[in-house]
């Protein structure tokens, strides 16, 4: 079939080329609301430049071998260009507006054009193509649910360039068929902005961006986007907002970041470790039931890029560092990238950690911040421990016995708090528990206060009660009892 020229085909109609293919199809100041479908062959140019293209129902343009070029000023509609057949798209481009609706190719693959992609305005919808895109992609934004996916390859040097610095808020998808798909062509989100890197793991959060993400499958940790931010153990405690175990303890949210939609491999167990991290930092003990792990079943549910990590009522969140990894539970669930095919591949060995202080009394204020010990400010230098006895009541901030844990939440006079091997005498063997998680910097262990690190301050605290020496039993079982009911078990 050749030129077909025409004002406008309205709603309703049909161009349809059963056993060839369709040159030219072209308005003049007019729309195109009419199907166009080429079953056994390709479409070589539809060319709307004085209009718009608004089909429904879909599919709208369609053929088996490939579509050249659509140029339009906006488009409403859906776009097969491999129906039956391996078929790419050339180009298409919104001179002035925006794009809804769906596309499918083998690739984004031209000899002619070299704009494959242009949109003025906003890309709303999916763009599906199995192979490459090799082709330059424009638009003003992908917005949000929307997604730009390539079975294969991002060929360089073309790119990708979103207009709006805040424009990347749908997903971005480079090797879906998971074979050796790779992602050569920068991605630019901002006009003059510098391309994201480094790849595949680009820094930049998605905050920046607009909240979407690219992602090379097998999809990877995404420390930057994580909440608290939490990349190595200095991350987490140089977070200015660390979870405190009073908000774990009333649901308070940890989420886990990854380059694009994840889920659980099978629907039984959970799919990551959570642990309390023990001194030497080469082991965790497991407590990864102390929390819920919300994330994408293996059937059903909206595919999500992240993992929320939801502390229980009534569980036991000691403070210190906490490590999030793979599963390793044998023959357990795994998070696997949540693409289709039958053999899901394992998200890449990540580890993050994050830092829990101690809120014994539920105020949303870390212990180690809030505690005034006898003799700080705003009490007197010379209060003595009788006058600070005194003030208990009236301020719940008061350790009057210094024992780094406030005095309304636990009086621990008597106690034998200093002995850490729980065997009823302080000797050597608890200096050398404290001595290992000083050197280690992070145990619940060796944190008296609270802070979620072993310091200075928890070394005066220890030696105070190291004089204790020998305990009773009724105080060797307090401590235990007590050091359980801050770190839950004893590690």
């Amino acid at each position: 079939m050749g030129w077909i020229r025409a004002k406008s085909f309205s709603g309703g109609s049909m161009v349809s080329a059963a056993l060839g293919n369709i040159e030219r199809i072209q308005t003049f100041n007019g729309s195109l609301e009419g199907r166009v479908l080429a079953q056994l062959g390709s479409i070589n140019i539809i060319d709307v430049t004085t209009g718009t293209i608004s089909i429904a129902p879909s599919p709208g343009i369609l053929a088996r071998d490939g579509v050249g070029s659509i140029v339009c000023q906006s488009m409403n509609g859906s776009i097969y260009a491999n129906y039956l057949g391996t078929g790419d798209l050339g180009r298409l481009s919104t001179t002035t507006g925006n794009f809804f609706g769906y596309i499918e190719a083998n690739r984004l693959k031209s000899s002619s054009f070299s704009d494959g992609l242009r949109i003025a305005g906003q890309f709303t919808g999916n763009a599906i193509f199995s192979g490459n895109i090799e082709q330059q992609v424009s638009l003003l934004r992908l917005g949000t649910g929307s997604s730009i996916v390539a079975g294969g390859s991002l060929v360089s040097p073309q790119q990708v360039q979103i207009a709006d610095p805040a424009g990347l808020k749908g997903q971005i998808i480079i090797n879906r068929s998971n074979a050796s798909g790779q992602w050569n062509a920068p991605v630019v989100v901002g006009t003059g902005n510098p391309a994201l890197a480094p790849l595949p793991a680009y820094t930049t959060p998605s905050s920046q961006l607009g909240g979407g993400a690219v992602g090379l499958v097998p999809f990877r940790y995404y420390a930057s986007d994580c909440a608290p931010f939490g990349d190595t153990p200095d991350d987490a405690n140089n977070n200015p907002t660390p979870p405190l175990s009073s908000q774990l303890n009333n649901g308070g949210e940890i989420k886990l970041a990854f380059y694009g939609p994840v889920r659980a491999s099978n629907a039984t167990g959970v799919p990551i470790d959570i642990g309390i991290v023990v001194p030497g930092m080469n082991s965790y003990m497991r407590v990864t039931d102390r929390f819920d792990v919300i994330v994408r079943p293996s059937t059903g549910g909206n595919p999500s890029r992240f993992v929320t990590i939801k502390g229980k009522s009534g569980a036991i969140y000691g403070s210190g560092l906490y490590y999030v990894a793979q599963s390793t539970v044998p023959n357990g669930s795994r998070l696997v990238s949540d693409i289709p095919g039958a053999n899901p591949q394992l998200v890449p060995s990540f580890g993050y950690f994050f830092l829990v202080k101690r809120d014994c009394n539920g105020d949303n204020i870390a212990d180690a911040i809030q505690r005034k010990q006898p003799g700080e400010s705003p009490y007197p230098s010379g209060e003595t421990f009788a006058e600070c006895v005194a003030t208990r009541l009236s301020d719940q901030r008061r350790d009057c016995d210094r024992d780094g844990v406030l005095d309304s939440c636990a009086l621990l006079n008597g106690r034998c708090y200093a002995d850490l091997t729980y065997d009823c005498n302080v000797d050597d063997a608890d200096f050398q528990v404290f001595a290992n998680a000083y050197s280690q910097v992070y145990s619940c262990i060796g944190d008296f206060d609270g802070d979620g690190i072993t310091d200075e301050v928890d070394f005066n605290i220890f030696t105070r009660y190291y004089d204790a020496l020998v305990c009773s039993e009724d105080s060797c079982l307090q401590n235990v009892q007590f050091r359980a009911s801050i770190c839950g078990q004893v590690p």
